[in-house]
């Protein structure tokens, strides 16, 4: 049985998209993870990006894990899954709270609200020392500039106890597999600030980090 230790959560869009880059990128990160040997962990939902994640991942012979609230099981539900956890509940807080727990790292493919607020949780996690969760956004053709703006802002503007960069810690040597499977796909990695990271492009990973090489 395979370690938490070894396992990434994956935030992203639930709903179907159109946009070929997004769903590429969503599909290149579970070739990676499952190359890696890494365990996918998402929310649950066979459309969209995460679709694609799921998909892609156990066709390259990855562990998929899923969680997922009773309310989208029935409509939504991606087959096969290695390991499926079903929330309840009035809210998503234990979804998300699960999903946080079972990945050593979070990373944030493109999405809607869901995904953001999933973001965000995680982010003022580690900004109030509560977590210290490494992040990574997917910036494919941009999508998260404006994310990245309005922290930037928040931090220009001295709305944030510390420097939005600051809101990852270093990754752990298990944690470092998912950089490495990324590095094989052609990742430059450039020493940063401690950070989010932020990778860029779809079918090839930029990833902007702190730590050990």
């Amino acid at each position: 049985e395979r370690s938490l230790a070894e396992s990434a959560a994956a935030m992203a869009a639930a709903d179907c998209a159109e946009e070929v880059a997004f769903l590429d990128a969503a599909a290149d990160l579970g070739r990676a993870l499952a190359a890696a040997g890494v365990v996918c962990v998402h929310g649950g939902g066979k459309q969209g990006c995460m679709g694609a994640l799921h998909r892609a991942t156990k066709a390259a012979g990855g562990v998929v894990h899923c969680v997922i609230h009773e309310t989208f099981v029935d409509e939504e539900l991606a087959l096969g899954a290695d390991e499926l956890i079903i929330t309840r509940g009035d809210d998503l807080s234990e979804r998300k709270r699960l999903l946080f727990e079972r990945g050593q790292c979070l990373i944030s493919l493109p999405g809607g609200v869901g995904t953001i607020d999933e973001l965000f949780d995680a982010i003022a996690g580690v900004h109030v020392g509560l977590s210290t969760l490494p992040i990574c956004l997917v910036n494919t053709d941009g999508y998260y500039d404006d994310v990245i703006a309005q922290l930037e802002r928040a931090q220009t503007d001295q709305l944030l106890r510390k420097p939005w960069r600051g809101q990852a810690g270093k990754l752990k040597p298990a944690q470092k597999a998912v950089l490495d499977c990324f590095e094989e796909r052609g990742v430059t990695r450039n020493k940063l600030e401690d950070g989010v990271m932020v990778a860029t492009a779809a079918t090839k990973f930029w990833v902007k980090w702190d730590g050990e090489s």
